[in-house]
């Protein structure tokens, strides 16, 4: 088949190239046959052979072309940066809310450490004073209070960190 032609005068091919190996068909078949030929590409820009015609149709169409294509790769780098640095203060903030957190566990054990002494000497006081049930049960009942909690303390479950949850994630929130 003979190539056509385009308005501007340009030629195109209207037959696949180098279609590979192709069995003769046998003239006896009747109706149409079809050949497809696929050209798979990756990536921004055209093949070379395309920017001729490209060009040939409008000056400057491949130099406008690259430059689209080197835009978006700027593009996509700045945007590659905002994400890092998007996670890194996700990190950040959820290593400060750890250490806050450890903050606020030891002003409560520095304060329930200091209500507890304060309670056993008013039950030493109490039983200095002749009223030993009720020092008793003040300085058995705090010290029940403080062990426990100790023990119950120690038995919880670690803290997830952003590394040990699968990508895309946020950490829970309490």
């Amino acid at each position: 088949m003979p190539d056509s032609e385009d308005p501007q005068g340009e030629d195109f091919p209207t037959e696949p190239e180098d279609i590979g190996d192709v069995e003769e068909i046998p003239r006896e078949t009747k109706g149409l046959v079809t050949i497809q030929q696929e050209l798979y590409r990756r990536g921004p820009l055209p093949m070379a052979s395309e920017f001729e015609v490209y060009e040939r149709t409008l000056t400057g169409a491949g130099d406008r072309i690259i430059k689209i294509a080197e835009n978006e790769q700027q593009h996509r780098f700045r945007m590659d940066i905002k994400e890092f640095e998007f996670e890194e203060k996700k990190l950040s903030a959820a290593i400060e809310g750890v250490k806050d957190q450890r903050v606020l566990e030891r002003r409560g054990q520095t304060l329930g450490s200091l209500l507890a002494a304060f309670i056993i000497v008013c039950g030493v006081i109490l039983a200095m004073y002749d009223h030993e049930w009720v020092a008793t049960t003040l300085i058995v009942s705090t010290l029940t209070i403080v062990f426990g909690g100790f023990l119950f303390t120690r038995q919880r479950t670690p803290v997830k960190t952003t590394k040990d949850l699968p990508t895309g994630e946020d950490p829970p929130t309490e």
